[in-house]
């Protein structure tokens, strides 16, 4: 993870906190309907960090495969340019 997925997820955990706490709060204090409206949003922030923790290995994953291609790529060119020269250059029959 990097340092803006990180700081996502705190903001993240914070507002859940927060949220969860206005729903003490309202549950004490004010009307049921009110509280549990804050109970429900405060679940909502949870699913953004389980969906950023899935976009963090996505990328991994692209990157992962980016790396291979390019090698496979790379180890084509040499391949190619080692068993089939071309005509004109040196070593070429």
């Amino acid at each position: 993870m990097r340092w803006h997925d990180r700081a996502l997820c705190c903001l993240y955990i914070l507002t859940s906190l927060w949220l969860t706490w206005t729903t003490v709060l309202e549950a004490l204090n004010g009307p049921l309907w009110a509280a549990l409206a804050y109970g429900a949003s405060s679940l909502v922030p949870l699913a953004a960090i389980v969906e950023q923790g899935e976009l963090v290995d996505l990328r991994q994953a692209a990157r992962w495969y980016a790396a291979r291609a390019r090698h496979h790529r790379d180890t084509a060119l040499l391949h190619d340019a080692l068993c089939h020269p071309r005509p004109g250059r040196r070593g070429a029959r």
